[in-house]
């Protein structure tokens, strides 16, 4: 498995995969109600029942220092202190009995665009959002944003899976994802205000989605931002 690993923290064009330009959003559909919710010690976590085959974790606030890697499962009982709903162990074992059993062999491709601009300042470093949120392992791509400024918004296309991190250290921003799966219209799988920390992390029985990911209202705004997961 190859592995691409690329740290930015001013304006850098990135190398890209042959594809341009956004897929249409056209006959999206709205985010469900959360199939499972739980809050503690600042931290928040909804985890979505997309389709029968799909859960997407979203989590805000004071996070768990180490949210990678994790399943659903675990991810809930990290922040509710409290065993996980039946209906979400179930959903999630059966998710990943239909994994057991797919081909590994999968290339996915990643929007031909560019890195977003950088800011000048930062009251969290961008050491220390690297240390937390990037690198993570052996992944097939790795991208880390650190000190950015402005809206920035890019597409990855036929891919495993996707994590997405974010970290406003100054104003405030509202960061989304979106999903399409084979011969299917996007649907919402996130929209989060963000004034400090989210995570966003999909867990498909499918290995063929496509996923937008965008950063909006973040106009003289300072985030960092730290995407990665499998082709």
């Amino acid at each position: 498995m190859k592995t691409i690993t690329v740290v930015l923290a001013s304006l850098v064009a990135i190398g890209g995969c042959g594809i341009e330009g956004p897929a249409p959003r056209d006959d999206e559909r709205p985010l469900p109600a959360p199939m499972v919710s739980a809050e503690r010690a600042g931290a928040r976590v909804n985890i979505y029942q997309l389709t029968a085959g799909q859960l997407a974790v979203v989590v805000t606030g004071d996070m768990p220092e180490d949210v990678e890697g994790k399943t659903p499962v675990e991810l809930y009982e990290a922040i509710a202190a409290a065993p996980a709903p039946a209906a979400l162990v179930d959903s999630q074992a059966r998710i990943a009995a239909v994994r057991a059993q797919r081909p590994t062999d999968h290339v996915g491709s990643r929007a031909d665009d560019a890195a977003p601009a950088r800011s000048k300042d930062a009251t969290l470093t961008a050491s220390d959002f690297q240390s937390a949120h990037c690198s993570p392992g052996v992944v097939d791509f790795d991208y880390c944003y650190t000190n950015v400024t402005n809206n920035y918004v890019t597409w990855f296309y036929n891919i495993h899976w996707i994590h997405a991190h974010v970290n406003v250290y100054r104003g405030s921003l509202t960061h989304a994802m979106w999903y399409r799966g084979f011969a299917g219209s996007f649907h919402l799988i996130n929209v989060e205000t963000v004034t400090g920390s989210t995570f966003v992390s999909v867990f498909d029985e499918g290995d063929n989605g496509d996923y937008e990911i965008s950063i909006t209202d973040a106009t003289g705004d300072g985030y960092h931002l730290a995407l990665h997961g499998d082709l």
